[in-house]
């Protein structure tokens, strides 16, 4: 019993400590809000840019054909599933990007009119000169990097040999990182189709396709990191953190008696009476 009448007044002593500096914590809490939304005005946003595929897979079977859509096959396409979104920012692809990614600024320099979709349509899609050997000896320079291309497996099955994957190009200007994005997903639908010999170059026992799930002029979505509504709320829970270390240091500190039974519990003595001010 009196240990719930410690408890309990325990509690009116803190709420009365916070009623006493409402006012602070108040303040402290909007200033910390106002500080996290002006944070996200400043702070330099980096967008992201994320294109959705599916990859298709199949046996390929003795005779040529291509086998799928058994549960047996759909347990071994899964072992390759992983491998294919981890080729997605291989050396390979990386610079396949690099070089359409040069050629499309070049065009643009000498007709700034130039669009993105005429370099799909008449370079990419027509009149791929790309060659690994010598197509990159001009180039002084990487402009879409490894490290900023990211893949991500969705484990929903489309069906028993197709699998979704997304991938996404982070790049501090939205149109760039939109514009990367979609020749990292080029590029990696052209290099998994390269073949020698009559077989595919790097996954000569399985079938493999890459479908991108949007259609010839579409540039990928950009989502910037930056959001003001969240900044705010860390900046709010800042201060709320402040104001509460700044009352109970306050309450920690203050040494004086509040109440004749603080003072009877402090001193073992019976109060007697009690002068008002």
């Amino acid at each position: 019993m009196q240990q719930q009448i410690k408890e309990e007044k325990s509690i009116q002593e803190i709420l009365l400590v916070v009623r006493k500096n409402i006012v602070l914590i108040l303040v402290l809490i909007i200033l910390g809000g106002c500080c996290g939304l002006g944070y996200s005005f400043i702070k330099k946003p980096n967008y992201i840019a994320t294109a959705s595929v599916v990859y298709k897979a199949g046996l390929i079977m003795d005779d040529g054909s291509v086998s799928g859509g058994t549960v047996a096959e759909f347990n071994v396409m899964r072992a390759y599933v992983d491998t294919v979104v981890d080729f997605c920012d291989e050396g390979v692809v990386v610079d396949r990007a690099n070089y359409y990614y040069v050629q499309y600024k070049n065009m643009v320099l000498a007709n700034p009119n130039y669009s993105f979709f005429e370099f799909l349509e008449n370079f990419v899609f027509t009149n791929d000169s790309y060659d690994a050997k010598t197509s990159l000896e001009n180039i002084d320079r990487s402009y879409i990097l490894k490290e900023k291309i990211s893949t991500t497996m969705n484990r929903v099955v489309v069906d028993l040999d197709q699998f979704f994957f997304v991938i996404s190009y982070n790049d501090e200007n939205a149109l760039e990182a939109r514009i990367k994005c979609r020749l990292v997903v080029e590029s990696v639908i052209k290099e998994t189709n390269q073949t020698e010999n009559g077989t595919n170059k790097y996954f000569d026992v399985v079938y493999n396709e890459i479908i991108p799930l949007y259609e010839g002029n579409w540039l990928p979505s950009a989502s910037s990191d930056v959001s003001k509504k969240k900044l705010a709320l860390v900046g709010a829970f800042i201060g709320c953190i402040i104001s509460a270390t700044i009352v109970f240091g306050k309450s920690v500190l203050d040494s004086t008696v509040k109440s004749k039974e603080e003072l009877e519990e402090l001193t073992g003595a019976t109060v007697l009476s009690v002068l008002e001010k």
